[in-house]
Parts: C-alpha cells; structure tokens; sequence
C-alpha cells in the first residue's frame, strides 16, 4: 500500500541518502514504494536541542544475495557521501587492512626492532663479503696440505753414487768396484725413483753389472742401489721383470727389501735389467 510523508520527513531521507542534484522539494509529496522525481534539494535538522538517537533508521531483514538497507549512486567521478566528522563509525574503519589496524603496520620512516638481523641471527654473525672463515682452507676440517695435488708432479731422483765407491755413474757393487751395477745407457732411461702424491714409490730405467763380459752375480745377497728412508716398504715385495741374456730375453725377479735394497734376485745382470713397472706403498 502506498502512503506519503509530510514535508518534514521526506526532507529528512532525501538530505541523508538521495544522490546529489535529486532531493525532494518541499512542494512535492515522497511516494513510498515507487520511483521518485524531485527538482530541488531538502534539508532536515533537529531541533535547538539535538535529538539524542538516529534521524533515520533503514531496516531490512531480507537474506537475499542483493538486499541492503541503503543504496547511494553518484556520478563515477564523484563521491556517494560527505560527511564533517573525522570520528570513526563502528565497522565502517577505513584505518585497518585485513582487521588489522594501522598502528600494527611499520611506518614509511620506520625501523623494525629486529631490522639488523636474519632469521634472528645479528649481522655480526655472518661473514662479511670480503671476510675469511678461520678454516676455509680446510675440507671436512683436514688442512689443505693432506691432500694429493693434481697440477704439480712429483720430480724423479736419480740414483748414482755409492758409499762403497762414491764412483759417478757407478751405485751398488759386488765384491770390488769393479762390478757394479750401471745406467745401461741412451737411448733407455737411467735408475731413478719417485713417490707420488698418494705416497706411492715407483722404480724405472734399465741397468746392467758387467766387466770385460763377466757379469755380477744375480741373488738375495746382490744390490743394485738401496732406497733412502720414507721409500722403502713395510714387506718385502717379489717384481717380474725383463732380462737379456744374449740371445733371447728372458724374465727375471727383482725384490725390494724393507731396508731398501733393491735385489736382482733372477735373471741376467750381465746384459740388463729393467726396473720399469716396479711400484709399492711407502710405509717407512
């Protein structure tokens, strides 16, 4: 059923919620129910007092996805309201994000208390970029220099001399100076010995022990050189090895002694005897 206000009322609701440029006229009745047209504005205002309660209660109960109790519509560019007060309307707060309010944010200028660290952890506990960590020349805690090097190659020692006869060109003798043992000759490398990077010993080069045709004698009391300290094994290790007896070659056994002594124990000293391919642990 449609009913009508009396003046004062209708100015009352256009004043508050009618859009701008559409209130009500005072010679004009507000018809409920049904769209209305108005060519001037309305203003209602309490009395000298003031009244103490709300000028306008919007009531509608309905659950509908649309239902609302007021609807304000402007042109795009301007704003649906204006209001004088800088209060704060209850559930209507415009200073809190995701219900929280703005003094739970940081300020622009602001510093968090914590600023200075990460993860909880102060900057004093990092390493700066031009810093070094005591032990960064360390693996797993191991120091640097227990480890085998790649780029560099352990240099070969030549073996020569010897305290029996101290002759160049000459290392161990058999009986008198006369037979000892000697770098065979070019083009085949000279007696020498190395220990790599993993503490292993290696042996190459040909020799022989001749004089005038007699040969040395080949067995466990014979020596062609001895190895020095931090070369020798912790057993006595047995070595095949290649041998000339004139004719054909022949194979032959050369052993290294725990005291160093390297032993042509079979074969023909008198030709020669190659030292190549002998390798072993150095443990003492």
């Amino acid at each position: 059923m449609k009913g009508s206000f009396k003046t004062a009322l209708i100015a009352a609701v256009v004043s508050a919620f009618v859009a701008a440029g559409a209130a009500v006229a005072t010679t004009k009745t507000f018809v409920l129910g049904t769209s209305n047209t108005v060519d001037a504005a309305s203003t209602v205002t309490a009395g000298a007092a003031g009244l103490n309660t709300k000028m306008l209660q919007l009531t509608n109960n309905s659950t509908g996805s649309s239902a609302t109790a007021l609807g304000l519509t402007t042109a795009s560019s301007r704003p649906p309201m204006i209001v004088n007060s800088q209060a704060k309307v209850a559930n209507l707060n415009v200073d809190k994000l995701d219900g929280i309010d703005s003094t739970g944010f940081l300020t622009k200028t602001g510093k968090a208390a914590d600023s200075d660290k990460l993860d909880g952890v102060d900057s004093t506990g990092f390493l700066p970029k031009t810093g070094k960590a005591a032990d960064s020349d360390k693996l797993d805690g191991i120091d640097s220099s227990s480890f085998a090097r790649t780029d560099v190659v352990p240099p070969w020692n030549l073996v020569s001399g010897t305290s029996t006869t101290g002759e160049p060109g000459k290392f161990g003798c058999q009986g008198t100076s006369s037979f000892c043992w000697h770098n065979y000759g070019s083009p085949w490398g000279a007696a020498a010995y190395m220990k790599d990077a993993f503490g292993f010993v290696h042996l190459k080069g040909l020799v022989q022990c001749n004089v005038s045709g007699f040969s040395c004698d080949a067995g466990l009391s014979a020596t062609i050189f001895v190895l020095p300290a931090g070369y020798r094994p912790g057993e006595q290790g047995l070595f095949p090895s290649v041998s000339y007896n004139g004719t054909t070659h022949t194979l032959a056994r050369i052993d290294v002694a725990t005291d160093g002594r390297v032993i042509p124990v079979q074969g023909t000293p008198g030709y020669f005897m190659t030292l190549d391919g002998i390798t072993f642990q150095a443990t003492q």
